[in-house]
């Protein structure tokens, strides 16, 4: 039993001594200037990169500084300043999670507070890593931050510096993110007014993929689909990611597609609407490719063996031709070929599909929400309707990546 007592009293001495060492050694290094910086794992997760402990500074891309060090660096220089510890700095900003701002353009705003004399006036100098490199100096209490595209984090630093050339050896510091997308304002969004249809625009010259975008409002989250670039005649189709080209729109709709899928618009698509006409009603503007004839052209003809009675038709033809207008030479084959290749959709796609303007930069983009019952009094009846998009009155539209950053948003007052 002694022996044992005698052992604990040993451990419980050789703890004491470490204890009283390590306090002393860290006593003397914070006297000298050197607060012991914090090293991170080598892989660390966002969310903990926000959370950095008090006297640590992270210096991009790996050296790590202590505030005081980077202070005596601005002010060495001149030995009219110097630091003053009845000074405080204080950040403020309005944004419910700084770990998830959805804009490029972030405020803040600074206070400089002298516990020992309250009437001192006070610029302020600052650093937000990783852009910054040098301290900079804001005679306003409000600073906006222009900030580059992406899903990025920052961490703010700030020091008080009074009327006299005295500042805060212990800066205030915040640590925040900026969750937008790359494409962040890149796409404009913009609701028709009906709550069922949005537009897009591509405005800028190079192409972007939509599909797993998401457009989210009060009325639930929607997701782009995939969709067709060329709708084949033959009935050959082949869904594929929306690709959005350079200045390009799109038009959502709630509702689901008479074809079954979205589908992008080709400078034939007139005539396939004389094969769909239920089509008609989701197009906002409808592309007519329609040949017309020189004199030369319609001499040439002739010595191919069309008929004059053809001739003068194509001559008088309407461009575009109605379908019923082409059966009026359904008693010449040879005539009703050469009209068919030209002012048919079959003719017109296998003619034009190599050529760089077939299709054109406008998509149409089915988008199926859930459906109600409700009665229609015009009918006595009663019938399924689409949910709305979103609403038209206090109502924010959100359109996010496929990452889930935010692209660009609409709000309704």
């Amino acid at each position: 039993m002694k022996r044992g007592a005698q052992i604990e009293d040993i451990l419980v001495f050789l703890v004491t001594i470490f204890l009283i060492l390590s306090a002393f050694f860290y006593f003397i290094y914070f006297k000298t200037g050197i607060v012991p910086t914090y090293h991170p794992p080598e892989k660390i997760g966002p969310a903990e990169k926000g959370v950095v402990p008090t006297g640590t500074f992270f210096r991009y891309p790996k050296e790590k500084l202590p505030y005081n060090f980077l202070l005596k660096k601005v002010f060495a220089s001149s030995k009219k300043y110097k630091p003053n510890k009845n000074i405080e700095t204080y950040i403020y900003h309005d944004y419910l999670d700084l770990n998830k701002i959805e804009t490029n353009v972030v405020k803040f705003t600074f206070q400089g507070k002298n516990l020992k004399n309250p009437k001192d006036k006070f610029y302020f100098i600052y650093m937000l890593y990783p852009i910054d490199k040098e301290w900079n100096v804001s005679y306003s209490n409000t600073k906006y931050f222009y900030l580059p595209k992406g899903y990025n984090w920052y961490f703010l630093i700030v020091s008080a510096v009074n009327q006299n050339e005295e500042y805060d050896p212990s800066p205030a510091y915040v640590s925040f993110a900026t969750k937008i997308s790359p494409y962040f304002k890149d796409i404009s969004l913009y609701p028709k007014g009906d709550k069922l249809t949005l537009y897009l625009s591509n405005t800028t010259n190079k192409n972007i993929n939509i599909t797993n975008w998401k457009i989210v409002s009060s009325q639930g989250i929607f997701l782009i689909p995939r969709g067709v670039d060329y709708i084949d005649p033959n009935y050959k189709y082949k869904e594929e990611d929306i690709i959005l080209p350079p200045y390009g729109k799109a038009k959502i709709i709630a509702t689901t597609s008479p074809l079954g899928f979205s589908f992008r618009i080709n400078k034939c698509f007139g005539y396939f609407l004389n094969l769909r006409s239920d089509l008609k009603k989701f197009v906002d503007y409808i592309p007519y490719f329609c040949k017309s004839f020189s004199k030369n052209e319609l001499f040439n003809l002739r010595k191919q063996g069309y008929s004059i009675k053809c001739l003068d038709f194509i001559k008088r033809l309407s461009c575009p031709p109605k379908p019923l207008d082409l059966e009026k030479m359904i008693s010449d084959p040879k005539c009703m070929k050469l009209l068919e290749n030209l002012y048919t959709y079959h003719g017109c796609y296998y003619a034009n599909i190599n050529s760089e303007d077939f299709i054109t930069k406008n998509w149409i983009i089915f988008i199926p929400t859930p459906t109600t019952t409700i009665y229609d009094t015009v009918t006595s009846r009663f019938k399924e309707t689409y949910k709305n998009l979103y609403e038209t009155r206090y109502e924010e539209i959100k359109i996010y990546d496929d990452k889930n950053l935010l692209v660009n948003s609409y709000i309704y007052y």
